[in-house]
């Protein structure tokens, strides 16, 4: 009798391992019926692959089968469905090449036969319809996972911190919920604690690792992993941990739409029963754009705090012992490489000169009349709130949502003949909508943070007492640079007039500082930017002359 090879898969989204017996067992029945014998080593099976482009290199059995094929084992390929071989209409092409080329018969269960005239017209439409089924399947995927987060059920693999818990008894009813899981959840806090205190993330790991702490992240090998400063930034980034999902928010989808030309739009979805740290910490451990990072590394409290005022590059820490210098790394090349308009001189500034501009700062920002005022206005965050104006957008959210509503049954009744106009009014209703449920989340947080024993305690610090904190002989460095990034947002070097002369802009954050020595968030984060000169001498001891030119307040973007 002639021979025939089998293939077989289920692919991952249909999870059912005993599909693959059933379309052997009729694809067996069929060859028979045909006349043609089947051998088991001509039974090829892939279980839990997709049959996109995409998963072809993991089908290890289809390879062995077109090998076979190829290679004349057999004079008939059966398969229960013809979607079994691919879905994707590049893989039929050469399906239907590779048929014509060695004239071996193809059948399927559901009534495809290579050795019917025209069948190629039936082929290439059971390719169509199988691409078109996976992009109607991811659809309703993509559309059952926002039902589910709308519902207040989760829909991935939970975080670190937390165990997902199945709710409802059926298939079609609940969904998955994540809990709190509190050791690991201490962990996590742990992690945030450190990372906000200025540790590096490699010393963030290596305290991990040092503890023994178990790596939610396994080895290649299926071993036990261990703790890497990328894990740590991966966790740290997570919204979750603030209390927020966001679809479409990993790294792998980011990727793979920017591989795919695609443009996506992350949806985000509270989840304050999952919260772990305050937004305040949570965006101070993710800061990316900053000029100025202050966490980790270096031995220098002021190493990539200050910026250049000529490149806006970040200055560069010279000399040790007691007399170190900064300088801009960034102009020094461009100047011995004669870069065109490189600076005429690199200046080299002593690092005293800003310690002295800025202990002289915070004197002059916290004299007795700006410390009264400014407990004033903490005092009125304890006798004032939001809630009116809270009240007020969750109407405004909830009149956006109906007119929403109204525009799309419109578009879908037009739906035939379009109307742009009414598109873009949509448009324009969404964005809206978004800016006011953006600065309804903003307030409710805010109202969420006015937590009165935490002001109190702001009221009772002495403020000045942040000076030996910050230069003080026993202050941790890392620690120091993490108070400085948040007391000083910015310092700029901006122009050294003369020798012995530097001046500098500093941007202050007198709400940071008040949070820092009382162990709280910042209720008040207005920032301030002054102009401040340094004067100095060459005469031993040295004299020091601090002038503060000028200020402004800074307006919130």
């Amino acid at each position: 009798m002639r021979r025939a090879g089998i293939y077989a898969r289920y692919s991952d989204d249909e999870s059912r391992s005993t599909s693959i017996d059933d379309q052997v067992r009729r694809a067996r029945q069929t060859a028979a019926q045909l006349g043609f014998t089947v051998s088991d080593e001509h039974v090829f099976v892939d279980a839990a692959v997709t049959g996109q482009q995409k998963g072809l290199a993991k089908r290890v059995a289809y390879a062995r089968f077109i090998s076979a094929w190829e290679a004349g084992q057999f004079e008939a390929i059966v398969v229960d469905e013809i979607s079994r071989l691919a879905r994707s209409t590049l893989e039929f092409a050469h399906l239907e090449q590779r048929i014509e080329k060695t004239r071996v018969r193809v059948v399927s269960c559901d009534g495809t036969d290579s050795s019917i005239p025209g069948w190629q017209l039936q082929f290439g439409i059971s390719g169509l319809i199988a691409a078109h089924f996976v992009r109607e399947t991811s659809h309703r995927v993509k559309r059952g996972m926002q039902g589910q987060l709308i519902r207040g059920f989760m829909i991935a693999k939970a975080a670190y911190g937390y165990r997902a818990v199945r709710q409802g008894e059926r298939e079609n009813e609940g969904g998955t919920v994540w809990e709190i899981d509190q050791p690991a959840a201490d962990r996590v806090k742990q992690m945030f604690a450190m990372r906000y205190k200025g540790s590096s993330l490699n010393a963030v790991a290596e305290h991990l690792n040092r503890e023994n702490v178990a790596c939610p992240r396994p080895s290649k090998d299926g071993g036990a992993g261990y703790w890497r400063p990328a894990t740590v930034k991966q966790i740290l980034a997570n919204t979750i941990y603030r209390g927020v999902f966001v679809y479409r928010g990993s790294s792998f989808t980011k990727a793979k739409a920017k591989k795919e030309k695609q443009d996506i739009t992350e949806i985000e979805y509270a989840r304050p029963e999952l919260r772990l740290v305050d937004d305040h910490v949570w965006y101070a451990c993710n800061d990316s754009s900053s000029s100025q990072p202050f966490r980790g590394g270096g031995r220098r409290p002021f190493a990539g705090l200050v910026t250049c005022g000529v490149c806006l590059g970040r200055m560069s820490i010279a000399g040790g012992g007691s007399a170190p210098q900064l300088y801009c790394a960034a102009c020094a090349q461009r100047r011995r490489v004669a870069v065109e308009n490189a600076p005429e001189r690199v200046d080299y500034v002593s690092v005293k000169a800003l310690e002295h501009a800025l202990t002289h700062l915070l004197r002059c920002m916290f004299d007795d009349e700006r410390i009264r005022e400014f407990r004033n206005r903490l005092k009125a965050r304890l006798d004032g709130g939001q809630d009116a104006r809270i009240i007020e957008l969750k109407l405004e959210v909830a009149r956006a949502d109906r007119q929403l509503e109204s525009l799309a049954q419109r578009m879908r009744r037009l739906e035939a003949d379009g109307d742009d106009v009414l598109e873009q009014i949509y448009r324009e209703q969404r964005d809206e909508k978004k800016r006011l449920a953006d600065e309804l989340r903003r307030l409710e947080a805010y109202a969420a943070s006015l937590d009165v024993e935490n002001l109190e305690r702001q009221l009772a610090v002495e403020p000045l007492d942040i000076i030996p904190a910050l230069f003080g002989a026993d202050a941790a460095v890392e620690r120091v640079r993490a108070i400085l990034s948040r007391v000083f947002p910015k310092i700029v070097l901006i122009d050294r007039p003369q020798k012995f002369v530097s001046v500098w802009t500093v941007t202050t954050c007198e709400g940071a500082v008040l949070a820092t020595l009382s162990g709280t968030m910042p209720v008040i984060e207005d920032e301030v930017e002054y102009v401040v000169r340094v004067e100095t001498g060459p005469t031993r001891p040295t004299p020091w002359r601090v002038l503060v030119e000028g200020s402004r307040k800074k307006e919130n973007d």
